[in-house]
């Protein structure tokens, strides 16, 4: 897969309609503490257009993972050529998916996080997780995120992207 990647998110972006923009619908939880609100517009709007890439990417990823493990348990391995395998090929195109997956999700939190005050900051540095929530507030939460449970037991973080394992 080719894609000129800046201009395919700033076209992403772009498409949402201001119609499209809908707050977070999960509440904010007792411990948590809201450190800030999105207001911007375009922030709004890249929120509607990651969770539509990755809710997208995940249904594609794990379908073309299944077909492609249905494929390889197939292959003679005593006679496999990895240099010309077409399976192995595939392998890399849907890492690359689960990378851009990462990359995307990784630019919009960057994006939340400039977005706080030098205070909002402070307390996100403290530790915990940080969650959007209903009415478009940011918060602080002292729960992990799951992706930080699987980073310490080891388990490679393209598998967790994979599996869906992005946040939501």
């Amino acid at each position: 897969m080719t894609r000129e990647l800046f201009k395919w998110l700033r076209e992403g972006v772009a498409s949402v309609a201001e119609a499209d923009i809908k707050s977070p619908e999960n509440e904010i939880e007792e411990g948590d503490v809201v450190i800030g609100e999105v207001t911007d517009l375009e922030l709004r709007k890249f929120h509607v257009f990651r969770g539509r890439f990755l809710k997208e990417s995940r249904q594609k990823l794990a379908e073309d993972c299944e077909q492609l493990i249905e494929q390889v348990m197939r292959l003679d391995l005593s006679k496999h050529d990895g240099d010309n395998c077409p399976h192995c090929r595939a392998m890399v195109g849907l890492e690359l998916e689960g990378e851009i997956g990462k990359v995307v999700d990784d630019l919009f939190w960057a994006a939340i996080k400039s977005s706080l005050s030098e205070d909002g900051l402070f307390k996100l540095s403290k530790g915990g997780g940080i969650g959007l929530y209903k009415d478009w507030k940011i918060a602080v939460t002292p729960r992990a995120h799951p992706r930080v449970i699987v980073r310490a037991m080891g388990i490679p973080a393209s598998l967790f992207e994979i599996l869906g394992g992005l946040r939501g």
